[in-house]
């Protein structure tokens, strides 16, 4: 997915509106499993300040 993203940014233009189409769509699954893993991340992190 990252080579896809640094390949949008080659030549002598850049079509900023497409790369941060891909930027976005690279970064949904990644906040897609945080919130849906939110409650044992956060207990994690609670857990080693103990």
């Amino acid at each position: 997915m990252t080579l896809m993203v640094t390949s949008l940014t080659s030549g002598y233009t850049t079509d900023y509106g497409i790369l941060m189409l891909a930027v976005t769509l690279c970064t949904l699954p990644t906040v897609a499993l945080f919130f849906g893993l939110q409650k044992y991340f956060v207990a994690g992190v609670l857990g080693s300040v103990k």
